[in-house]
């Protein structure tokens, strides 16, 4: 599972002994280092392109701040709706500081799509079928 995140760490480090056992089912890595991974690897000849070589690329880009949430899992709708709640609330707060006639703040223009990312995400979460989380 690959996705798209902010705010990436420097530099890899090892977790806890308990915070690895809970990463070891995923792993989130932005999309751009991903695909410079496999370019990278991609260019040498065949033979000397191996999974392991390519994990060990991406490892050294893994992001440690990183949650993923499946839509699948059960309490993922009302997660993904309550996000989606906060966002529009911090932009319902910035709003109200605007005076009539001022422009809409970029960062509220890019907040609402944020806003919406989420909200159909919990959407489509509604119609997944669900489970509870393993």
């Amino acid at each position: 599972m690959f996705g798209a995140c902010d705010d990436r760490g420097t530099s890899y480090t090892w977790r806890k002994k308990k915070e690895r056992e809970m990463n070891e089912k995923y792993a989130v890595f932005k999309r751009e280092d991903v695909q410079e991974a496999f370019k990278a690897e991609l260019g040498k000849p065949l033979e000397q392109t191996t999974v392991s070589t390519i994990y060990a690329k991406l490892t050294g880009a893994e992001l440690e701040d990183a949650v993923v949430i499946r839509r699948q899992d059960i309490f993922a709708p009302p997660a993904l709706e309550m996000y989606s709640s906060s966002i529009l609330t911090a932009i319902q707060l910035a709003k109200a500081d605007l005076q009539e006639g001022d422009e809409l703040p970029i960062q509220i223009k890019k907040l609402e799509e944020i806003a919406g990312y989420f909200q159909e995400q919990a959407e489509l979460a509604y119609t997944t079928d669900r489970k509870i989380p393993d």
